[in-house]
């Protein structure tokens, strides 16, 4: 489970951040004073009806980043938009695109 202090507080407002597009993950990206990465996840009920859908993708996102950690730069506030497209994926291929889409955003060391 994503420990407390990284995870994103709702009040964090993205409208200047900088966006980046897979076909599976909408990634925005932005700088914060905190001394560490924050990440939240988001996915909607456009992208999967039912909750427990929902949840299987937010799970897999967040063990994933829970694991890469270390490697995201400090001071970065991260919000992940899942896409129609990550509900037909599997554990591998969502860790895959969302390695790709932060190396995109500059955002791991």
């Amino acid at each position: 489970m994503l420990d407390r202090r990284h995870r994103l507080p709702q009040s964090v407002i993205f409208k200047d951040a900088r966006s980046f597009f897979s076909q599976t993950f909408l990634i925005k990206t932005k700088t914060s004073e905190e001394d560490r990465a924050r990440v939240g996840v988001v996915v909607s009920k456009k992208v999967e009806a039912k909750a427990v859908g929902r949840n299987r993708i937010k799970r897999q996102v967040r063990s994933y980043i829970e694991k890469i950690l270390p490697t995201i730069k400090k001071g970065q506030d991260i919000l992940i938009i899942a896409r129609k497209d990550a509900r037909d994926k599997t554990t591998k291929q969502i860790r895959d695109t969302i390695e790709e889409s932060l190396k995109k955003a500059k955002v791991l060391i």
